[in-house]
């Protein structure tokens, strides 16, 4: 997608300022275009927004922060790799390596550490010190598995299951904080140059 599309969306969530105009060189760079202006400079003359190595340097390190991502509208072998085939089974790959786990009762790894993170994140509310079944069974009370229970059915907290442990996999809070963009790959970033080659002129007579 073009940078210029970015950098209003980006702006928008407050993950990068403006810089002031940088004085202008005494003499001039090869690169140096006067006729255009960059956006993420306040308009400064002498390169675009496409060109510009410290917007492309900012947004590098948000991708680097897993704070900025992309995904892919148009279709693909990832996104939609085979049609839909109704609600009939065509094949079934069985795993012994790993698997998820869906219900909390399943679930080994003790779940009181978990839940204290997550209420560090403010994400939940709970006094552990002070709970009587938090404090001598490791799998926490009802609300305790009731909140990762929820977390797990809407897909935000994931558990798996490698041969007889089980690795809990904690996503990251500041899920508000980030910005994911949607383009599409199949469509062109730049307007195509279409030349026409003028045909013979009209004419009466020789």
């Amino acid at each position: 997608m073009k940078y210029a599309d970015l950098l209003p969306a980006l702006l928008a969530k407050n993950l990068v300022q403006t810089r002031p105009p940088p004085p202008a060189p005494a003499v001039l760079p090869t690169w140096y275009r006067s006729d255009l202006t960059c956006a993420f400079h306040q308009g400064a003359p002498g390169h675009d927004v496409e060109r510009c190595y410290a917007f492309k340097k900012a947004v590098q390190e948000l991708i680097h922060n897993k704070v900025l991502s992309f995904k892919d509208e148009n279709p693909n072998i990832r996104n939609n790799p085979l049609p839909n085939h109704g609600s009939s089974v065509h094949f079934i790959q069985s795993c012994q390596e790993a698997s998820t786990i869906l219900s909390i009762k399943d679930i080994k790894t003790p779940l009181v550490p978990i839940h204290s993170k997550m209420c560090e994140a403010k994400l939940f509310s709970h006094d552990h010190a002070t709970c009587k079944e938090c404090l001598k069974d490791p799998q926490g009370c009802s609300r305790v598995q009731e909140d990762i229970q929820r977390l797990m059915d809407k897909g935000e907290l994931v558990v798996t299951k490698k041969s007889e442990d089980v690795c809990v996999i904690v996503p990251e809070f500041n899920v508000s904080d980030r910005l994911e963009m949607i383009y599409n790959s199949g469509e062109p970033t730049v307007t195509p140059l279409v030349i026409c080659v003028p045909g013979p002129m009209p004419y009466t007579s020789l």
